[in-house]
């Protein structure tokens, strides 16, 4: 199973960029993060045309996680397990299964932000 992650840094500026590396690369899964888009605006559609699958946790502004299938993945949380209280589109996690070995893990995509002033709320928050 091949697995690729991208900080794309809006999803919709470089839409071009990832269809193509997705039609040259084929990797099974793609996390990609910082998708800068609401779930109501995420390209489903241009990534339905090249035969894969969406999976979002969307966000205006520096938030979004998404998972890139080529198979449908169970999704079975968008927030932080320890942490449902963050209202920030940063994570995202799947259970698949990996046929080879007939076993199934845990696939978690999550953005973290670039470190912040000492002494800060974001940097505590990060």
């Amino acid at each position: 199973m091949k697995l690729v992650t991208w900080n794309l840094n809006s999803i919709n500026a470089r839409i071009d960029h990832l269809i193509n590396f997705i039609k040259n690369d084929q990797a099974d899964v793609y996390l990609v993060q910082e998708l800068k888009c609401t779930r109501e605006k995420f390209p489903y559609e241009e990534i339905k045309k090249i035969g894969y699958h969406s999976s979002v946790n969307g966000q205006k502004a520096w938030n979004g996680v998404a998972f890139i299938s080529k198979k449908p993945l169970l999704i079975t949380n968008y927030k932080i397990p320890t942490f449902i209280e963050d209202e920030n589109a940063r994570f995202i996690e799947a259970e698949i299964e990996i046929s080879a070995i007939k076993k199934k893990i845990t696939l978690i995509n999550i953005f973290l932000q670039n470190g912040n002033p000492k002494y800060t709320k974001k940097l505590k928050y990060k």
